[in-house]
């Protein structure tokens, strides 16, 4: 089934007596609730610590005692303890170190297909290059997704054309496949037959890096030019929110996942979304999204994202480029942990145990 909406998505119910009794400072870091496990030790950026609920509602779990969560950032570490056997899982691994991992054979590799990573623009402002459509669409043509995708994922990576984040098909549209002689065309029809130089932002990593490579090479081979500016991912957070210089490109992303199709549409590409600004929505998109989100019949709503879809791709409000996923690599002996919910990093572990 797919959820088309959830309106308690990312809204978090706190105790009102311990808030009233304790203050909001008392309550960010110290939260009560139903779940299965407590919090018991909180260090910022370093450890997590969770203890067993024996007042849980479901009165046979959960079955660990307790859970311990902790940060460590460098790929060659978290892979290190992992082998050693001093942590049981790693969540939010990188291609590179789950590929590494994978080929022992000792560990369990599982990826949850997420969001999708793009490239955005500035096609409100007039002056802007990306105003022009078939400036738009070159971008996209000029780019071997397929080529790129396996030459730095790691069989990690699938190329990726559709707008509204994994919709499945049945929009009608027609993709938009490598075609360098295509880009040089529209190119030239947009006013650039000699080609451009623009700035691509990105947020600085070593995959991350090693795409734009790609990215450069095949944008210079139609006459687009590129300038790699990385920012650190707190600058990168803030740029990504604002509309983008008007002929610069910033490699971004789009959230959202299989089961929740309305709810990534509305919360990444509503007029108003903190995602996208300085982006033109095409005629009739916003019109379509009302629709969709009041409407109470799956296959109208269905047939409302399908329109969406097939309005924004022909419009090419973005260039799709691929989508990764949250990869997270356990121990054999670590049994039925669930790591995520929908697309999102949210692990459920009342069921979960150790073999050992």
């Amino acid at each position: 089934a797919v959820q088309l909406f959830d309106y308690a998505k990312d809204t978090f119910i706190i105790s009102p007596t311990a808030f009233e009794k304790n203050g909001e400072k008392w309550a960010d870091y110290n939260p009560i609730g139903t779940g299965p496990f407590k919090l018991i030790h909180f260090k910022r950026n370093r450890l997590l610590k969770y203890k067993k609920f024996e007042d849980y509602w479901k009165k046979d779990r959960p079955y660990l005692d307790e859970i311990h969560v902790v940060q460590i950032p460098d790929p060659m570490t978290y892979a290190a303890v992992l082998r050693k056997g001093d942590v049981d899982a790693l969540m939010g691994v990188d291609f590179i170190t789950a590929g590494e991992l994978d080929k022992t054979g000792k560990f369990t590799v599982n990826i949850n297909r997420g969001g999708t990573q793009l490239l955005q623009f500035n096609s409100e402002d007039p002056n802007s290059i990306w105003s022009n459509r078939e400036a738009r669409k070159a971008l996209e043509y000029a780019i071997d997704k397929p080529k790129i995708t396996k030459a730095i994922g790691r069989g990690y990576l699938i190329p990726v054309y559709e707008t509204v984040c994994m919709i499945p098909p049945g929009a009608g549209t027609t993709l938009r496949k490598y075609d360098p002689q295509k880009a040089k065309q529209l190119l030239k029809e947009a006013g650039y037959p000699d080609g451009i130089k623009i700035k691509l932002t990105y947020m600085s990593g070593p995959i991350t890096k090693d795409a734009v490579v790609a990215l450069q090479n095949n944008l210079a081979n139609v006459g687009i030019n590129v300038v790699p500016k990385p920012l650190s991912p707190a600058a990168f957070n803030q740029v990504s929110h604002q509309p983008a210089p008007p002929n610069d490109l910033v490699l971004g992303g789009q959230r959202g996942g299989r089961n929740e199709l309305l709810v990534s549409v509305d919360e990444t590409l509503a007029p108003g979304s903190v995602f996208f600004r300085g982006m033109k929505r095409p005629d009739g998109f916003v019109d379509l999204l009302h629709k969709a989100l009041q409407s109470m019949n799956f296959d109208e709503t269905m047939q409302y994202l399908f329109k969406m879809e097939k309005l924004a791709y022909e419009d090419a409000f973005f260039v799709p480029l691929w989508r990764g996923g949250l990869i997270t690599v356990e121990a054999p002996y670590v049994k039925d942990a669930v790591w995520f919910w929908a697309s999102m990093p949210y692990p459920n572990l009342e069921g979960a145990w150790l073999d050992k």
